[in-house]
């Protein structure tokens, strides 16, 4: 008896998880991984759907394209509300007794355009919380052409914002540690930890965090439990065989007693010779009963010592992986606060700059103005505005009246 399982234990992007405990709805060029896997109960397996597991791009229509279901409303819908349409029009579609299990996360958030008066426009990554100007900030920040060409508070402000990028991935990061330390650990929950646990921002990235915690927990316990319930009826089988072969045993001394006396008297004419065939025969059917008992005693040890082995993978690949994950939010730790030093020193001359240069200049001040093209509709924006995937963020300069 072999039991098909497969962990989806990965290092999961926080970006991922953030949007399916927020609510975040699907847009149009969002990529989604949907994995799918069913309970057998015949075998009492888990059977993963490698075949159709995989990333899927929400098309402009809203729609992305699934075996077996066709076209699938997409955008507008959270990560939660698509992966139960999935289950029940897989099994709608494919008659099945119980539906499938469905997982939906977001891979890749569809970008945003951001061009105008910036450094480099173009197309950047989307991340949930982005505003305007953290995105012009990924742009290189705001740019002048050759008649404004003059360093002004905007530059601060830029390099600020990549600053504050920088800092709210730093925050994510930590609490990914630290929720990776507690699993580690054995542990249902994690404490944020005491250098960024007065950060209010900190408190609700905790919150989806232990989300991702309490949904990783929840799948290795489900594989686990299925494999001790299948020790478990292993268990209770090799019982009832043990019992069958003490009841065997005992049958077969006494039919081999009857034997010897039916022979005894065959020996004396008393007994005919198809009297002592026939109990023969019976001890040998008795004997081939034992037989069968331990053939099926030594298949249920051996898939008990399976399940008990898969137990040990289990347990032993979720941690490999949360060690892994762990060693590489270490790295990206020490990565990003090396950028977040830069950046402070480029802060901090930026500032100096305009302190010495900017008051009592007789070059003419500029201002910027933003706004959002979201589908067919332009609407007027602030530095602090909220920007979505599929977004285009305009950037215009001009002179100051």
């Amino acid at each position: 008896m072999v039991l098909v399982l497969a962990m989806a234990v990965a290092a999961l992007g926080l970006a991922g998880a953030a949007d399916a405990a927020d609510g975040y709805r699907l847009n149009a060029q969002d990529t989604v991984h949907i994995r799918v896997v069913a309970w057998q109960p015949a075998s009492t397996s888990l059977q993963d759907w490698a075949a159709i597991d995989g990333d899927y791009t929400i098309d402009s229509a809203g729609n992305l394209a699934f075996p077996f279901l066709g076209p699938t409303k997409g955008a507008g819908a959270t990560t939660a509300d698509l992966a139960k349409a999935i289950s029940a029009g897989l099994r709608q579609a494919l008659a099945l007794t119980n539906a499938p299990d469905v997982t939906v996360q977001v891979a890749q958030f569809g970008p945003v355009y951001i061009t105008g008066d910036v450094k480099t426009p173009g197309k950047y990554p989307f991340a949930p919380g982005l505003n305007v100007i953290q995105a012009v900030s990924l742009a290189g920040g705001e740019t002048r052409t050759a008649d404004y060409n003059t360093p002004t508070e905007h530059d601060l402000i830029s390099a600020q914002g990549a600053y504050q990028v920088m800092q709210d991935q730093l925050l994510r990061l930590q609490i990914t540690r630290a929720r990776v330390d507690a699993e580690l650990a054995n542990q249902s929950t994690f404490a944020l930890p005491s250098e960024i646990a007065g950060i209010a921002k900190a408190q609700d990235l905790a919150k989806v965090e232990q989300s991702v915690m309490t949904a990783d927990i929840e799948q290795v316990s489900s594989q686990l439990d299925a494999l001790k319930a299948q020790i478990t009826t292993l268990t209770n089988e090799l019982s009832v065989l043990e019992q069958k072969r003490q009841s065997t045993d005992q049958q077969v001394k006494i039919d081999q007693g009857e034997l010897d006396n039916v022979k005894k008297l065959a020996s004396r004419g008393l007994a005919t010779n198809d009297r002592v065939a026939s109990a023969a025969r019976d001890l040998s059917d008795l004997q081939v009963q034992g037989l069968d008992i331990d053939t099926a005693v030594l298949q249920a040890q051996q898939a008990m010592g399976q399940a008990q082995q898969q137990s040990a993978q289990i347990v032993s690949k979720h941690g490999a992986d949360l060690t892994k994950l762990r060693q590489q939010t270490d790295q990206q730790i020490v990565e990003l606060q090396l950028k977040l030093a830069t950046q402070k020193q480029l802060i901090a001359n930026a500032a100096a700059y305009i302190d010495q240069q900017v008051p009592g200049s007789d070059i003419p001040a500029f201002t910027y103005t933003y706004s959002i093209m979201r589908g067919a509709e332009q609407v007027s924006a602030t530095p602090a505005s909220v920007v979505e995937p599929g977004d285009v963020v305009i950037v215009k300069v001009k002179l100051a009246d």
